[in-house]
């Protein structure tokens, strides 16, 4: 029986890949390992912790009016049944902090890919208020951003995500890409547009810039739900498309 994971602690990593914590950091700190904190967690820290509130949590996004009723459900849920949406990217200049001291005031957080920020906010001027800390111990890698390190980095000895049908080693390079894709960008909410050949091309060849045109076609259509066509008029009622992984707060 497997039980489908959506993160990873960094001690978990560790193992998983037989790299200390130290070459972790590194690879975060350089950009080359996509790390997260779960701002659930710390939502409900400052619930217990503070008794009068006296810090509350504030996404903000951009354009506005289009984040504003999903970042309210966002507030009122902790996202039990899609813990990906918890997830909330560490700078590297953050993870660097951690890194040198061990942990890091959480004061805010922005994501550039969306423009989506998040926000600690003092609902007083009371100096002995002290925001949440991010610790080394808070820091997780999420499933997808483990197993694309796994795939760039060519680690043979790694143990893969369970969901992969096959063996990495004994997959063709473009059924990897269509599987990972496939884990990347579906199922779409409702309330956004899908993708383009186009976006869903320029996700390829961030995994790998030598792809031929041929090749991404045929990986697109595997990695494309039955009964789905790509392309059409976009919905200005509906929000762009973007991967699960910026999704932070759909």
């Amino acid at each position: 029986m497997t039980v489908k994971k959506y993160y990873y602690s960094l001690h978990e990593v560790s193992i998983l890949l037989d790299l200390t914590i130290d070459d972790l950091m590194h690879y975060g700190i350089t950009g080359q390992l996509g790390m997260f904190f779960d701002w659930a967690l710390i939502k409900n820290e400052i619930s217990i912790n503070n008794l009068p509130l006296k810090l509350i949590m504030e996404f903000k996004g951009h354009p506005a009016h289009l984040w504003q009723r999903t970042i309210d459900d966002t507030l009122n849920s902790d996202h039990v049944e899609q813990p990906i949406n918890r997830l909330f990217i560490l700078s590297t200049g953050q993870l660097s902090v951690i890194n040198k001291h061990g942990s890091i005031p959480l004061i805010n957080a922005y994501d550039e890919d969306i423009e989506l920020s998040l926000e600690i906010v003092k609902l007083d001027e009371d100096p002995q208020v002290e925001y949440p800390k991010l610790n080394l111990t808070d820091i997780i890698v999420s499933s997808e951003a483990y197993e694309y390190f796994v795939k760039n980095n060519k680690l043979d000895n790694a143990v893969l995500d369970s969901k992969l049908t096959l063996e990495d080693d004994d997959m063709p390079d473009n059924l990897y890409f269509a599987n990972s894709l496939n884990k990347e960008v579906w199922p779409i909410p409702d309330n956004m547009n899908l993708p383009t050949k186009s976006e869903l091309g320029e996700l390829l060849l961030i995994k790998d810039p030598n792809l031929c045109k041929a090749d991404i076609d045929a990986i697109i259509r595997n990695s494309t739900p039955n009964g789905i066509r790509l392309g059409g008029k976009r919905k200005k009622d509906k929000i762009d498309f973007a991967p699960i992984l910026r999704r932070k707060l759909i």
